[in-house]
């Protein structure tokens, strides 16, 4: 009986610190320039960064509306798949938007193309746009956006290839990467 009992309390314990690790987001969206939408993603519930920068949604003065079905926002159109195990690293961002639920909180390199570097946001993070590839014609919604760290010096020009260390925050709707 005592070894029942321990064995109960261990898991409620261990019950109680792995739900305590998670990240839990309202359900809002913010329009975005191109007409698409973004959500927020952990690890502070920040509004997933627009390509661009964000509109007044008319009768808002913050740009943001209540919860709407995920289905026609973001990246809800593609496939976001489970993960059986880990593979090895590098990741591609095309893998990442695959199983970004998956890998939502998980540490891992990404190998892309720097697209683009965009001006910090409204709380002054330095952020990266890569791809897969830097065709002009490609699809941008499968770009990735990476929050750089404050002070980060890496220099990382236009077109190259970069492997960037990363912690993936995904939802069904969208994902950001932050540099670790």
């Amino acid at each position: 009986m005592p070894r029942y009992f321990l064995t109960l309390i261990f898991c409620f314990a261990w019950g109680i610190t792995a739900a305590s690790a998670q990240v839990a987001c309202s359900m809002e969206a913010k329009l975005c320039p191109d007409g698409s939408a973004v959500t927020r993603l952990g690890p502070d519930c920040e509004f997933a960064p627009c390509p661009y920068s964000a509109i007044t949604v008319p009768g808002s003065v913050t740009g943001v509306i209540p919860y709407v079905s995920s289905v026609n926002i973001g990246l809800a159109k593609f496939l976001d798949a489970p993960v059986g195990s880990m593979p090895l690293d590098p990741q591609t961002v095309r893998y990442i938007i695959d199983h970004r639920s998956a890998l939502n909180q998980r540490h891992l390199t990404v190998r892309a193309i720097v697209v683009s570097n965009l001006p910090p946001d409204t709380a002054g993070k330095t952020r990266l746009l890569i791809s897969d590839t830097d065709n002009r014609n490609r699809d941008t919604r499968l770009d990735i956006s990476v929050i750089l760290p404050p002070g980060d010096a890496t220099p990382y020009p236009l077109g190259e290839t970069a492997e960037i260390p990363v912690t993936v925050w995904g939802n069904i709707t969208g994902v950001v990467l932050e540099k670790n």
